[in-house]
């Protein structure tokens, strides 16, 4: 059976954060990953210019931006991608904004493994 293979491009400034999603990403076991990683909101809005991807997780703790303006700016200069909020905050009044903004989840990242994939497929 062939794989699936889904282009991921994350916006995440911390490395070892980094690693933790590649990780997740990882342990999928019917899908691949193809991510291209950058670690600002600049680098994200070039990404989104020159390749195609299938979706974006946003760290929402991007140093020196605000988590709601970087996720309304990436919506509007790519509104039909999907945007999968990452956050070292387990908040729900946060989660329920960003999906409000346009978030299609919201997800902390010390909880990530298992959950990840299941929300970049649905």
């Amino acid at each position: 059976m062939q794989q699936t293979v889904i282009r991921v491009l994350l916006v995440e400034d911390n490395a070892s954060d980094a690693q933790r999603v590649q990780d997740a990403l990882a342990c999928a076991k019917t899908t691949q990953f193809a991510v291209e990683q950058v670690d600002s909101e600049d680098g994200a809005r070039a990404c989104l210019a020159q390749q195609s991807v299938d979706v974006v997780l946003l760290e929402f703790g991007l140093h020196g931006g605000n988590g709601f303006d970087i996720l309304a700016r990436l919506r509007t200069a790519a509104p039909e991608i999907p945007v999968v909020v990452l956050s070292n905050r387990a908040d729900e009044d946060l989660s329920l904004q960003a999906v409000q903004v346009g978030a299609q989840d919201y997800l902390v990242k010390s909880q990530i493994q298992g959950l990840l994939v299941r929300a970049i497929r649905h």
